[in-house]
């Protein structure tokens, strides 16, 4: 599924240069209707995170609502079916122009976050929390499962393996909470000589996960697994803000008269990996662009302990580790504090790249290697656009 189609306004559905995204809807007469659940979510909820409520699959009649709206337009219930009923409940009350009420019976709704930001088409990790969440059902629907129900072998295979592992069916009830929507925010805390991303515990289950599943006994829940799910070739552990408390004011490119004093949280974090201030300058601010990189250098003076406690803390323990590669394998595993404290260990010196590591680019690369990944990358740039000022720090994983 592609929910890529995210209109602005309600009039945005009925533009001659939007039919295609919308075809199914068209076909099935159905613009009316999502063009008064669209009216209805803007004008009773308000603020940044409400904003373009709605995603649309060109060839679905299901609509999904971005999931800001959870626990505020309706519950988000542990089956997909439920939840469905409840959004049908909600907005069937909703009206048409003319009056009429909007067709629950053609038109579905389901919470999620379509393509917007780095979501949907442009991060396939929510479509896979979709499919781990749809796979569980079927397990549990088995009543007994049958090998083959899921289409997806390797989800199958996790799923099987996952059950066996944490005993799941000596439950008398297992509840699937599909939760990526809400992970919290673990923002970036800096001193000269320490690192870490939240608070300084790293038992972060509750935090990243992405998928709960609940083993009950009766009303008891006596067993809780955390999945963080993660798709593609590497893992990401940490991505984080840097521009309002480390680079507030930092110059556009251009701006090379400009004089800018780097502040003590960022000088911090610069002496914690050996970033040299200079040569991170002259990659973001010059007269005229370089035609390669400044250069790769190991930092001599750098806090091997705070790089060390910043990687722990960006791993993290209490959940399981479920990562799906572009060839469809699934790799998973509990992550432990044991796990955490060998693969945060760290093997030989920093490697910092200013510019890129080939044809000059406008970002910083921090290169490490510890014990369970070949290479860890944090990058420092602008996520948005290149031409402005850096403001992320983005981590790149790679597993032995």
């Amino acid at each position: 599924m592609a929910y890529n189609f995210i209109p602005k306004e309600d009039n945005d559905l009925f533009l001659d240069t939007n039919a295609s995204k919308v075809g199914s809807l068209i076909r099935a007469e159905l613009l009316d209707d999502v063009a008064a659940v669209m009216r209805y979510l803007k004008d009773n909820f308000r603020g940044e995170e409400y904003e373009e409520p709605l995603s649309i699959d060109p060839n679905k009649n299901v609509v999904k609502i971005r999931k800001s709206f959870v626990g505020v337009l309706a519950k988000e219930y542990p089956s997909a079916a439920q939840t469905k009923a409840e959004l049908a409940r909600v907005l069937g009350r909703v009206q048409r122009r003319n009056g009429e009420r909007i067709d629950t019976t053609k038109l579905s709704f389901s919470f999620g976050d379509g393509s917007r930001g780095q979501k949907g088409t442009k991060n396939t990790g929510i479509a896979f929390e979709d499919d781990v969440v749809n796979a569980f059902e079927l397990w549990k629907q088995g009543e007994p499962y049958e090998p083959g129900q899921i289409m997806d072998k390797d989800i199958e295979k996790f799923i099987m393996e996952l059950v066996k592992e944490y005993e799941l069916t000596k439950y008398s009830e297992i509840q699937i909470v599909p939760e990526g929507a809400m992970n919290k925010a673990r923002p970036l805390v800096v001193q000269r000589g320490s690192m870490y991303a939240g608070s300084p515990s790293n038992d972060i289950g509750k935090t990243v996960t992405d998928v709960t599943v609940k083993g009950k006994r009766g009303a008891t829940v006596d067993k809780t697994v955390y999945l963080s799910l993660k798709k593609g070739a590497t893992v990401s552990y940490l991505n984080a803000g840097l521009g309002t408390n480390f680079l507030s004011g930092f110059p556009i490119s251009s701006q090379t008269d400009r004089i800018y004093k780097f502040n003590e949280q960022f000088k911090n974090f610069a002496n914690n990996f050996g970033i040299d201030l200079e040569l991170f300058r002259n990659t973001f601010i010059y007269k005229t662009a370089p035609t390669k990189n400044l250069g790769a250098y190991t930092p001599s003076n750098y806090s091997a302990r705070a790089i060390q406690q910043l990687i722990a803390s960006a791993i993290g323990y209490g959940f399981h580790m479920v990562h799906k590669f572009d060839n469809g394998h699934i790799k998973h595993y509990r992550v432990t504090q044991s796990y955490m404290n060998q693969a945060s260990a760290l093997r030989g010196t920093p490697t910092i790249y200013y510019g890129g590591k080939g044809q000059f680019s406008r970002r910083v690369i921090i290169e490490l290697e510890t014990t369970d990944y070949r290479k860890i990358e944090f990058i420092i740039r602008n996520k948005t656009s290149a031409q402005l000022p850096p403001k992320d720090l983005l981590s790149m994983f790679y597993y032995r």
